[in-house]
């Protein structure tokens, strides 16, 4: 039975049976193939492939807004899942992504650029959630501080 998880908090958290604990702030990032050159991120928007992350999940449906901003009409190659595997398509030249990279190996496993995207680009919540009722677990609590100390 899963007690807890560290997921990236929704814009509108549930209320009610969840407990969720802020444990740090991350920007999405621009992920673009190894070599390619980024100049003016409007123009390598619209020349690039977009390689999208799920608009299902929290940093997807952020990601999307980002690149609509940039370029309102674009349509994705593909929508994955995994950020492992969005990084697999953008490291083979499929493509560009913004997407959040919590993983500091990720650009060294599969080789591509990570960039910022600039200083008012939007950050996302990583949020450690339990249930109420589990509030005073001991476990929950070493678990909350190791998360904390890692994401620092």
């Amino acid at each position: 039975q899963l007690q807890a998880a560290v997921v990236a908090r929704p814009e509108k958290p549930q209320a009610g049976k969840l407990t969720w604990h802020v444990v740090a702030q991350r920007p999405l990032r621009l992920l673009i193939p190894p070599g390619e050159s980024v100049g003016q991120l409007r123009d390598l928007m619209q020349r690039l492939n977009w390689v999208r992350y799920s608009r299902h999940t929290t940093t997807g449906r952020l990601a999307a807004q980002i690149v609509h901003r940039y370029v309102p009409d674009k349509r994705s190659i593909v929508e994955l899942d995994t950020i492992s595997a969005v990084a697999g398509m953008v490291s083979a030249g499929h493509g560009f992504s913004v997407a959040h990279v919590l993983d500091d190996t990720l650009p060294a496993r599969y080789p591509m650029q990570c960039l910022p995207l600039g200083r008012n680009v939007p950050t996302f919540d990583i949020a450690l959630v339990h249930r109420k009722g589990d509030e005073d677990d001991r476990a929950i609590d070493v678990l909350l501080q190791a998360v904390r100390r890692t994401l620092r």
